[in-house]
């Protein structure tokens, strides 16, 4: 054996087993699905696309404005306007929702396997290193 491999202890191989299956689990459930099929719309809309874009591109640029002082209640109304717009779009209103029942739910989640486990599991799945 390499010394550089470790060797897996049954316990070890439970825990892998557990985590594959409550991975599976999740890709598996409604709510996952629901939000892979708005996924898979938005990708396909190219008039979603472009409204979020704009959307995005547009709170950028008023981001800027404001590091810089220069942004103004217009400026501000104007994103406001844009993001309306986006949200008349069943695509984005779909994705977004979906989105939003997602988080909803990994958040309960996390809350269930924190308080079982006694730490808060979602920080213990953040990278090791790096800046964020």
């Amino acid at each position: 054996m390499n010394p550089n491999q470790s060797i897996m202890t049954s316990t070890d191989e439970r825990i892998v087993d557990a985590a594959k299956k409550f991975g599976r689990t999740i890709g598996e459930s409604d709510v996952y699905k629901n939000f892979e099929a708005a996924h898979q719309s938005l990708r396909g809309d190219q008039e979603a696309q472009q409204l979020l874009q704009h959307y995005q591109q547009s709170q950028q640029q008023l981001q800027m404005m404001q590091s810089w002082g220069g942004a103004n209640p217009d400026d501000i109304q104007r994103l406001e306007d844009i993001r309306k717009q986006m949200m008349e779009n069943k695509t984005l209103k779909d994705f977004f929702g979906a989105q939003d029942e997602l988080v909803a739910q990994l958040k309960e989640l996390n809350q269930f396997m924190t308080d079982t486990l006694g730490f808060d599991f979602a920080d213990m799945t953040k990278p090791a290193g790096g800046c964020c």
